[in-house]
């Protein structure tokens, strides 16, 4: 191998090595963040087939509420209008359509609009499924557009059909939307057409479907749900390729420089070989390096003295971008173990120090104390006053937690409107009074448009024999526990 393959190698080699050694470095964070949106779009999704399910269930009760009656019975089989509207235009505060027709299908009463009636609905599917089987949910047309459609069949005697009475909601993007956040999109295949809350995300965008297991809703599979890109992955994968971009530029500059510069001759540049084999062998650092080549510049300038300042210059410049993708990389690791909306722990942070505090109580029985706090009636707030108003609140109760907790306890944002503090060291006689603190400290705080926020407390210490998903479990129970007891309040395991 000659020399100048060799110069070339020596210098390279290490640029490369380090450059690798930060890629790799930044793969590792993007796998971190990227199971963390896992994680975090399996809760998502849970959380939209509840909402879609709570759908289900009240548009049914309305049917199930309105086909007993034996005043509703009798003015079916009377096709008294004026009567059946009376009872339906009670329950269309929900945005519902109720209508009442008769066994032929003919609509004898429809409410908000209480003067169109007479229409024929016979052909529809759903109303002779609804005569066939006694009742029908799911997803039909209605008005020439798609509904969701809770129909009963309303019967004299118990046995004998008489006539029909269907609850429905247009499928609109606006309808959609109650169900999801700014950061999904919600797809519904209804009769014959697809719709959605808003437009595709860019790129081959996944639907994964969702199991709305309401009962006897006959479209479970008609939902799915797309997300969209995460923007701190996005920048960490681009901070990947401007490492990567950046790296290979300058092992390709160095190369083209040096080709150009030691062409002519070699002998004159032992002392710089010298010094660049002493770099390989990990015997001189590059600052090392970088004193010896500026100590050997020629007082007159010729090749030597251009070959070293240029070797200097790219060492600086070398030095100058891996110092600025190594601060890159750590501030980005902060950003993947930050939430994004309060500024505390995400999931995979707060959970990485529960495993740690509880190896810690394993191996030296320090007390450790888990609380999870949850707020009360946090979906009618986002429903009333709309997410950012939401998001508002949950910013100012993470900095009621923060401020309210030790200097040593953990606070992290474990989903949606729960929050999870670690608090070690702090014993079974201590912890009620840090729970009662957190929770006046969130009732305390000044909420936006006159909002009343208040949370519950599930808390429990680590035992001999636990796993961290027994503790979590023990919290998460008692969590219920002072919801059901009436929320605002603190409740033990």
């Amino acid at each position: 191998m000659s020399i100048k393959t060799k110069l070339l190698a020596l210098l390279i080699a290490p640029i490369i090595v380090l450059s690798a050694i930060h890629i790799l470095e930044l793969q590792r964070v993007i796998s971190g963040l990227a199971e963390n949106l896992a994680a975090h779009k399996e809760q998502a999704m849970a959380a939209v087939a509840r909402n879609l399910e709570g759908e289900v269930v009240a548009l049914s009760r309305i049917t199930i509420n309105l086909a007993h009656p034996k005043e509703i019975v009798h003015a079916v089989q009377a096709a008294d209008n004026e009567v059946l509207y009376d009872w339906s235009h009670s329950f269309t505060n929900r945005g519902a359509t109720v209508l009442f027709a008769d066994a032929q299908g003919m609509v004898l009463s429809r409410a908000p609009a209480e003067f169109r009636f007479g229409d024929d609905i016979s052909r529809f599917a759903w109303f002779a499924r609804t005569l066939r089987d006694g009742a029908f949910v799911g997803m039909a047309e209605m008005d020439g557009a798609p509904h969701l459609v809770s129909a009963r069949c309303v019967r004299k005697y118990d046995d004998l059909p008489v006539g029909v009475v269907a609850a429905a909601v247009p499928v609109t993007p606006q309808w959609l939307s109650q169900f999801t956040d700014d950061r999904q999109v919600l797809r519904v295949e209804a009769a014959g057409r697809s719709i959605q809350n808003a437009p595709t995300p860019p790129g081959n965008a996944d639907f994964f479907p969702l199991d709305v297991a309401a009962a006897g809703f006959a479209d479970a599979s008609a939902f799915s749900v797309a997300f969209l890109p995460d923007p701190q992955y996005q920048q960490l994968v681009a901070l990947k390729h401007a490492a990567f971009v950046t790296g290979s530029l300058t092992a390709l500059a160095t190369i083209a420089a040096l080709v150009l510069l030691l062409a002519s001759q070699l002998r004159p540049y032992a002392a710089v070989v010298a010094s660049l084999r002493e770099y390989a062998r990990n015997a001189a650092s590059l600052e090392t390096v970088r004193e010896r080549l500026t100590r050997l510049t020629p007082a007159r300038r010729n090749e030597l003295h251009d070959i070293i300042d240029a070797l200097v210059r790219m060492i600086d410049a070398v030095r100058t971008q891996l110092d600025r993708v190594h601060a890159y990389a750590g501030q980005l690791e902060t950003l993947a173990a930050t939430d994004a909306l309060t500024g505390l722990h995400n999931r995979m942070s707060i959970s990485a120090i529960l495993q740690a505090e509880k190896r810690d109580f394993d191996a030296h029985g320090i007390p450790l104390t888990v609380l999870m706090l949850d707020v009360d009636s946090f979906k009618a707030i986002n429903d009333t006053r709309g997410h950012q108003t939401g998001d508002a609140a949950l910013m100012i109760v993470a900095r009621a937690l923060r401020s309210a907790s030790r200097k040593q306890d953990s606070v992290g944002r474990w989903g949606g409107e729960e929050f999870l503090l670690i608090a070690p060291g702090l014993d079974v006689a201590a912890a009620p009074a840090l729970a009662e603190r957190l929770r006046a400290a969130v009732a305390a705080e000044d909420y936006p448009d006159g909002l009343r926020v208040t949370a519950s407390i599930g808390m429990t210490q680590s035992r001999p024999g636990d796993t961290v998903d027994t503790l979590i479990g023990r919290a998460d129970t008692a969590l219920y526990q002072a919801k059901a007891a009436g929320r605002n309040t603190v409740r033990a395991m």
